[in-house]
């Protein structure tokens, strides 16, 4: 069976960070997680472009969204990445989605934060293989 390829949606916010320190910040953040597994790495949209101009959509200034195959281990590196990075920056406020569940972390400790990520990274992962069952015992042989 072929592994489903998911999207992980990132934001992130900071209370001491402009839009575009914050966007240059992103930035850095997804050259980390391209060097990760994944398939793609790219700016989030913001929703469609104001009547009369000619883009498209706008694009969030610190979204991101990362596409991968879903898999416990490339997600739990995608994870790490992001916790190495939020404690080397600025940004203090980080929100994940991945098909329509979110989670938003403000001003959490450190190990609140990975509790709750960790907890929420559980729920999009697959449970893990179970054992092939033990092969028969053999039949005991009869005494001569």
């Amino acid at each position: 069976m072929a592994a489903e390829e998911i999207s992980l949606r990132v934001d992130l916010g900071s209370s001491v960070l402009d839009d575009d320190a914050l966007g240059e910040c992103a930035a850095m953040l997804a050259e980390e997680l391209a060097d990760l597994d994944v398939n793609d790495v790219e700016a989030a949209a913001a929703g469609d472009a104001p009547p009369g101009t000619k883009g498209l959509e706008l694009l969030a200034v610190s979204g991101l969204v990362v596409r991968f195959f879903r898999s416990r281990k490339l997600l739990d590196k995608l994870v790490d990445t992001l916790r190495e990075w939020l404690d080397r920056n600025d940004a203090d406020t980080v929100r994940l989605e991945i098909d329509g569940d979110v989670i938003e972390i403000k001003g959490a400790s450190d190990d609140e934060r990975k509790a709750l990520i960790d907890n929420w990274v559980q729920r999009h992962t697959p449970p893990p293989p179970e054992p092939p069952p033990s092969p028969p015992a053999p039949a005991p042989t009869p005494a001569t």
